[in-house]
């Protein structure tokens, strides 16, 4: 018995045409929703994208952090 090599392409080309279409709409996504992303290229595109993303969870991780003492500090005037 010989074992034979299937390019699931020939298969069934819909499977791939599909994912291409998926990864074109959510890069779409993604650009509507990430400010300043004037990239054509996609790899400088998603660089982008990523830096972005650090960005945002760096503002969370300081906001957090400073949300307690904000909180007390906001409030004190109540106490006179």
């Amino acid at each position: 018995m010989v074992a034979t090599v299937t390019n699931h392409a020939e298969l069934n080309p819909s499977i791939f045409s599909l994912g291409r279409e998926t990864i074109a709409e959510r890069i779409r996504a993604l650009q509507e929703r990430v400010p300043s992303v004037n990239k054509t290229d996609r790899a400088a595109m998603l660089d982008e994208i990523v830096d972005y993303v650090k960005f945002l969870r760096l503002q969370v991780k300081v906001s957090s952090t400073l949300l307690p003492v904000f909180s007390h500090i906001s409030f004190s005037y109540f106490y006179f």
